[in-house]
């Protein structure tokens, strides 16, 4: 009988645990007894993934919140590497979080295990220096962006132009007084909206 399909996956943030949601989900619809583990949060784990650490034990913002979970980023960090070593899955997944998953890309290629990158590193808004990396440690890339897929076969990577997840949670059509009645706003004014 043949070994069971495994995937490791990196989401280190919200909105990557968001977005590869429904990527499992989907994987999982596809194939109901392909295994995947790795470090995400409440999306990934209800999509069927099995956390082996949440997203919000190793993510931090600022030296403050970093130093006070250095012990558990380090763990986390050596439990990625050593399912690596460990040789049993048969596809890295990173999921943005390039600081992190740049890094882990690297241990799955000296261990022979292909790296399908999801939401690639924004590299033609800053760090443009990171696609020499990208190009040696990644099998393919998936992009949420169209352009994105251009940049990098353009660079000699295998890319796909995936889709952006929040495309089809967003309706196509809009009932702009019912959603500003729900919203408590004055019909007929002009709204501004800060999008931080």
């Amino acid at each position: 009988m043949p070994e069971r399909s495994s995937i490791l996956l990196l989401a280190g943030e919200a909105s990557g645990d968001y977005h590869a949601a429904e990527m499992v989900r989907h994987l999982k619809t596809l194939d109901p007894s392909i295994e995947i583990c790795g470090i995400g949060g409440d999306a990934l784990a209800s999509a069927g993934m099995e956390l082996l650490s949440h997203y919000r034990d190793v993510n931090t913002i600022g030296l403050s919140e970093g130093l006070g979970k250095v012990r558990n980023i380090a763990a986390a960090y050596m439990r990625m590497k050593s399912e690596l070593r460990s040789r049993r899955h048969q596809l890295f997944i990173p999921v943005d979080f390039p600081d992190v998953n740049l890094r882990l890309c690297r241990i799955a290629n000296k261990y022979g295990i292909p790296v399908c990158y999801f939401i690639s590193p924004q590299i033609w808004a800053w760090r443009k220096g990171r696609i020499k990396k990208i190009l040696q440690r990644v099998d393919r890339m998936m992009t949420i962006f169209p352009f994105e897929e251009e940049l990098y076969k353009s660079a000699g990577l295998k890319a796909d132009f995936v889709g952006h997840t929040m495309v089809r949670d967003i309706p196509a059509v809009v009932d702009q007084l019912e959603l500003r009645r729900q919203l408590a706003l004055v019909p007929h004014r002009p709204v501004i909206t800060l999008v931080p």
